[in-house]
């Protein structure tokens, strides 16, 4: 394992933003995440653990990755890959029930099961445990499946902010992609691709001890291939919760896979801004309300949709390309499927674009180009392997360099 520091802007308990040099541990392919955050030693409160490409995963075969017994001084741990977007092979982690004051997990690829799967998705929880008291929860730049859930919120978790950003997220099981319990005030889902899901898409009707989340934000996001087992919600908020504010925009709601497939269930009005759902998109109750209705299906919008295929071995969705055929809708859903100038690709391999800090680099000269999400060119140069992206606010760009096109954060 290798150990060194970086400089890291953190938040501190008191609300003031402090400098920190954050200790970074660099994992080898064959060390647990576990083991190496209880044998730290040192005194630093944010600790970033780093996931090398090739990784193990020794954790998966045994258990969880087990969190509940590292040093009580580390308040904001980081998990992270190396740029590569490392597998990390997992059934969940087993969080403190109260050391940490925010958890992030970002630039990973995370797997329950291994595609193709072998039998039903139920074998992993991502974050399935009571008790447990988190200020921040993050999901960012992450490709998650085969999960029988990603947040199983048993009665006891809370809360403050959990946001997902930048993911792609497919193939979950039976236990919904959130599961109601604990304590929830901000959910935040933006920037993201879910498909394939078999049961609610997002289950938070919680009366006790108050109803949750008391925001929720749905922006920039492309659904699919959801609902696959009978009467279960899009949204299920709750038919008597009238405190939950509710906003849906730049999203597409794309193919329901069950008629009896629902909606939205909240017991008050939502706000829903520049948003379609496709022509299978079927409900057969909680309707949503505000969207536009697109006149054609899911098919001819998406490149190549992910489809569901079921055996005697469970279902499994296959790996969808949601990039958008038809541009008379703009810039919509998820910004990693714009079309740009031609190009098909919604996302180039780390071998040829990284981004590292403040600059792109290539692997090789060729000619780049940095736009908007609106398509805006905002840079461009002839022939370089790097271009600075120092003086572009923050917020999501994507870069074209050849006929490899990548969409980055600045943050």
């Amino acid at each position: 394992m290798k150990k060194f520091y970086f400089s890291l802007m953190v938040l501190c308990l008191t609300g003031m933003t402090s400098l920190y040099a954050a200790d970074v541990l660099t994992l080898t392919t064959t060390e647990g995440i576990g083991a190496t955050l209880n044998a730290y030693t040192g005194t630093n409160p944010d600790v970033t653990v780093v996931i090398p490409s090739g990784y193990t995963s020794p954790e998966f075969s045994t258990s969880n990755i087990i969190l509940t017994t590292i040093p009580t001084v580390i308040k904001n741990l980081v998990i992270k890959g190396d740029g590569t977007s490392p597998t990390l092979m997992m059934k969940g982690f087993t969080l403190p029930v109260s050391s940490l004051t925010s958890f992030t997990v970002k630039d990973l690829t995370m797997k329950g099961i291994a595609d193709p799967t072998s039998g039903t998705i139920a074998l992993s929880n991502y974050f399935a445990q009571s008790a447990v008291t988190i200020s921040t929860v993050t999901l960012d730049n992450c490709t998650i499946a085969n999960f029988r859930s990603l947040f199983r919120m048993n009665a006891g978790n809370n809360f403050t902010d959990l946001t997902i950003n930048n993911c792609i997220i497919r193939n979950i099981g039976s236990y919904n992609l959130f599961n109601p319990g604990g304590t929830l005030t901000n959910l935040t889902v933006s920037n993201s691709t879910i498909y394939g899901l078999n049961g609610n898409t997002f289950a938070l009707s919680v009366t006790s001890p108050v109803p949750y989340p008391a925001t929720f934000k749905i922006s920039d996001c492309t659904f699919d291939n959801i609902d696959l087992v009978a009467n279960k919600y899009f949204i299920d908020l709750g038919a008597a919760n009238t405190t939950t504010v509710l906003t849906i925009t730049n999203t597409i709601l794309g193919k329901t896979l069950i008629s009896t497939a629902k909606g939205i269930q909240l017991g008050t009005s939502y706000t829903v801004t520049n948003s379609y759902t496709t022509s299978d998109w079927v409900t057969a109750a909680g309707n949503v309300t505000g969207f536009t209705a697109y006149a054609n299906a899911s098919t001819s919008l998406f490149k190549s949709p992910s489809v569901y295929t079921s055996d005697a071995t469970g279902t499994e969705a296959s790996i969808g390309d949601y990039t958008l055929l038809d541009k008379s809708l703009g810039n919509i859903g998820d910004p990693r499927w714009y079309k740009v100038t031609g190009v098909l690709s919604p996302k180039a391999s780390s071998k040829v674009i990284a981004v590292n800090g403040k600059k792109i680099t290539l692997n090789e000269p060729q000619d780049i180009a940095i736009y908007s999400v609106t398509g805006e060119l905002l840079k461009s140069a002839v022939k370089v392997k790097e271009i600075a992206t120092g003086n572009l606010m923050k917020g999501i760009y994507i870069v074209k360099a050849g006929t490899a096109v990548q969409k980055f954060n600045i943050q």
